[in-house]
């Protein structure tokens, strides 16, 4: 609903969930039975994005998002318990030490819970230092609204990949360094960049990717969508069409801030290629792709062969060989 009280309307179905806590990437934690058991699952503010983060027949409750998005406490059979906002890296908090209804404090260092006989508990968020401050009549703890250290961390990118669907595989995404090859027919249309934080959705914007080939120039107007995935640090830019090739491209992010304002630092471009064919990589297309990819015909498609797949229908065989050698002779323009 609205912060006025207007516009109440469900945000899931189809389960019993409870215990709804707001993350800092926007998305909402929550604790549901919808898939049999107590587990924690989140979902975006419109009802999109329903995912499960915990699963087993324990009793997963009560998440809490940490402040700055690193992570998320809950607790699993009374038992505190960490994990990554996107479930990973699951983790024992409290140890033996029983406990319910953690929150963390402003600044992220610590969290308190109640535990089983009814006490109030502090620990440290790395597991030491618990203590006990209160007994009786403890549920339903909360810290005060303090002001926590402003964060000046700025976010980078971590990595790049060129996503393409490969038939009923679906959709492989290889891995992209700079001057990196792309080979396949599909050729570069929806691009992931990982960062090294979750980013405010605001500046995730189409105006924020500019592509520039040597070639064809300003590619940018193809940039058609720009949203966040996973815990908001992933990047995804699709395209409304594939770039031309043969070609050599630049793209380039700018705008794009972390939740507490940083601007993404560091290198934020690439060079690319689009080579289609060019299955070894070597910026033309010829006999050596062609036994490049004969030398892999039958192997199974993923991402350490996906390029060897240039025809982009699931299989590697003689279909990718005919694609390969209907371009030989194809080179990309000259570097700038």
């Amino acid at each position: 609903m609205a912060a006025d009280g207007t516009n109440q309307h469900p945000l899931t179905s189809g389960g019993h969930d409870i215990m709804p806590n707001w993350l800092p990437n926007g998305r909402i934690a929550f604790q549901s039975t919808r898939g049999g058991d107590w587990d924690i699952w989140v979902v975006n503010a419109d009802g999109a994005g329903l995912t499960q983060l915990t699963s087993g027949s324990e009793t997963d409750s009560y998440p809490s998002g940490a402040p700055d998005g690193s992570a998320i406490a809950f607790s699993r059979d009374q038992v505190i318990w960490l994990m990554d906002p996107d479930g990973s890296n699951q983790r024992v908090l409290s140890g033996d030490a029983t406990g319910l209804e953690p929150t963390w404090s402003p600044d992220c260092t610590q969290l308190a819970f109640s535990d089983t006989a009814d006490q109030l508990v502090i620990i440290n968020a790395d597991g030491t230092g618990a203590t006990v401050l209160r007994s009786g009549a403890s549920a339903h703890p909360c810290w005060g609204m303090g002001t926590a250290p402003p964060d000046t961390t700025a976010p980078s990118i971590q990595g790049r990949a060129s996503a393409a669907t490969h038939g009923s595989i679906g959709e492989l995404a290889c891995l992209c360094s700079e001057g990196w090859v792309e080979s396949r027919v599909c050729g570069i249309s929806c691009l992931l960049v990982s960062c090294s934080e979750p980013l405010d959705p605001a500046t995730v914007t189409t105006g924020c990717v500019e592509i520039i080939g040597v070639t064809g120039g300003d590619q940018s107007s193809l940039v058609n969508a720009v949203t966040l995935e996973g815990d908001g640090s992933v990047v995804r830019i699709a395209l409304s069409g594939v770039l031309p090739n043969p070609d050599r491209y630049t793209v380039s992010l700018s705008g794009i801030e972390d939740l507490a304002g940083n601007g993404l630092e560091g290198d934020c471009s690439i060079a690319l290629i689009s080579l289609h064919g060019d299955a070894t990589g070597n910026l033309k297309v010829d006999i050596g792709d062609m036994l490049a990819v004969r030398a892999r015909s039958g192997m199974a498609v993923d991402i350490a062969t996906a390029r060897y797949d240039v025809n982009c229908n699931g299989v590697i065989d003689i279909g990718d060989m005919l694609a390969v050698r209907s371009r030989y002779g194809s080179v990309p323009p000259p570097a700038p």
